[in-house]
């Protein structure tokens, strides 16, 4: 009798544990979607606001560069915010902000929510125009397929090929983005030098294509300025690798 009360208790004992951890395992699920749920509706609540009789009218040209924004509207709401960046091929289509520090945009969505997908973010050091020799932004590598999560595509050539260019729109004007160079790299690697002068930015652009995962078409400009895009890389042991992506900062009307 003795024994089978003990075994029992132990029955109970084990099912309270199962409980337990199915009951915390629905509410880290739970967390996973709601975050995902909100930032979604947040970035879509800013891309209508961004433009939002373009948003409203079908017939809008489908050329990224007729792609007009209320910047007066958007600073108003969200005095953070630089410019916007998009992949008119992929699923990149996000603002960029920046903050005080390199840590506050990790974890808050443009709207100032705090939220594990958190924002696109120029370097705190960088200048807010993107005229810097290399400008800085940073971003998740998302498992749901958003924010910089595409990024890492661009190890392969076939990806490069179908997503050659990206498009920065900013207050003062509007960019294309040429890729000129992809690879992993670490955290304090030379990908993300600023500073130094012209000389040492033509030597640094060309360390950066010889060590390339992919071969760009040669830009319009022997030695442009240069935005990074930076993203961490999932399934690795190591927190310090990170995937980044230089592209050329050239006028729209170049």
């Amino acid at each position: 009798m003795k024994r089978s009360a003990v075994q029992k208790a132990f029955t109970t004992a084990a099912a309270v544990c199962l409980l337990a951890v199915a009951a915390f395992s629905a509410w880290q699920v739970y967390g996973i979607l709601h975050a995902t749920s909100t930032a979604k509706k947040a970035y879509g609540e800013i891309t209508q606001q961004a433009a939002p009789q373009q948003q409203a009218e079908p017939s809008t040209p489908k050329d990224p560069l007729q792609r007009r924004f209320d910047w007066a509207s958007l600073q108003a709401s969200y005095p953070d915010i630089v410019g916007w960046i998009s992949d008119p091929a992929g699923s990149i289509d996000y603002p960029i902000l920046q903050a005080a520090d390199n840590d506050y945009y990790l974890t808050h969505l443009p709207g100032g929510t705090q939220n594990n997908h958190g924002s696109l973010f120029l370097d705190y050091r960088g200048s807010a125009d993107f005229s810097d020799f290399n400008n800085l932004v940073y971003g998740h590598n998302m498992k749901d397929g958003t924010m910089l999560a595409s990024l890492t595509g661009y190890a392969d050539q076939d990806y490069y090929e179908a997503h050659s260019s990206l498009v920065l729109y900013t207050p003062q004007g509007n960019y294309i983005l040429p890729v000129q160079s992809a690879c992993e790299t670490t955290a304090n690697g030379s990908a993300y030098r600023m500073g130094g002068n012209a000389q040492n930015h033509a030597q640094w652009l060309q360390q950066i294509r010889e060590h390339s995962a992919i071969t760009a078409q040669p830009c319009s400009e022997a030695e442009p300025k240069i935005l990074t895009l930076s993203t961490c890389i999932n399934g690795t042991d190591s927190s310090d690798r990170r995937f980044v992506v230089h592209l050329a900062i050239l006028p729209a009307e170049a």
